[in-house]
């Protein structure tokens, strides 16, 4: 996450709210990417906003992995893949806080212009009822607690087997917070991607000038 930097911010760095998860592992929405050329390894982005009750920027991304959904499962569940390591000064992980397969806090502090503390859950599961061979899983977080300068920040990714060897991803993010919310969304997916294929490849996940 990239924060803007106006000393104004500094006035509500401190101020904090709760957020309800509600249940489930399925996508937040239909997906609206494009998918890439089919088994390449990159992904394909949309972007987009909803004004009303609740405002917020929408991205949308797909792409594939070539390893086989076990692989990439395996990868999903890790928290230092979950976590956006390029904006984080620190995070700790807490295990199986809510009633699924696999679940974990994050609570994440950001040191910047301002300091950011939030918490983020994240939930993953097979959607098929097979944990141990899944032919499609379900993964979502959502801020719960913290700065309200993120007021909004949740989303998903839905994993299928496009073949044996091949895993197909389909992710979802709503964000509102007080930065540029659709460059924050492009770093994100991006630095998701390239998280989850280094990972499910047996590679090093990329470093950050954080250090994280």
């Amino acid at each position: 996450m990239q924060v803007y930097r106006p000393i104004a911010l500094l006035l509500c760095a401190a101020c904090s709210g709760k957020t309800p998860f509600p249940p489930g592992l399925a996508p937040l929405e239909d997906n609206q990417a494009p998918w890439p050329s089919e088994g390449s390894e990159t992904i394909e982005l949309a972007f987009g906003e909803v004004d009303g009750g609740e405002s917020y920027t929408w991205g949308h991304a797909r792409g594939y992995v070539r390893r086989p959904l076990s692989a990439v499962y395996a990868t999903l569940v890790k928290p230092r893949v979950s976590a956006n390591r390029r904006s984080l000064t620190e995070y700790t992980v807490e295990q199986n806080v809510e009633d699924y397969p696999h679940s974990y806090a994050l609570h994440n502090r950001v040191e910047d212009a301002i300091n950011l503390e939030f918490t983020v859950i994240w939930r993953h599961g097979s959607l098929d009822g097979d944990e141990e061979a899944p032919e499609e899983v379900g993964s979502r977080w959502q801020k719960t607690e913290g700065s309200e300068v993120i007021a909004v920040n949740r989303g998903s990714v839905y994993s299928w087997a496009f073949d044996d060897r091949t895993t197909a991803l389909e992710f979802v993010i709503h964000q509102d917070s007080w930065g540029d919310d659709r460059e924050i969304l492009r770093e994100s997916l991006e630095d998701y991607y390239a998280d989850i294929l280094a990972s499910s490849h047996g590679r090093p996940l990329p470093e950050y000038e954080s250090g994280l």
